[in-house]
């Protein structure tokens, strides 16, 4: 199980970077129907689930 975890200052940053993790798993794996990501905004202390679909 791969789960890109991301770590950051600011959520737009952080969302995108994932987001790029999560193409190259998608690319990685054709039969894979969800990326689940985990990103902490160290500035605001929170944590977030990401979740990525293949459908956008």
């Amino acid at each position: 199980i791969a789960i890109p975890v991301e770590v950051k200052d600011n959520w737009s940053d952080l969302v995108l970077q994932s987001g790029i993790y999560a193409c190259c798993l998608f690319s990685a794996s054709p039969l894979r129907q969800f990326v689940l990501g985990i990103g902490y905004n160290y500035e605001d202390h929170t944590l977030r689930f990401l979740v990525y679909q293949r459908g956008g």
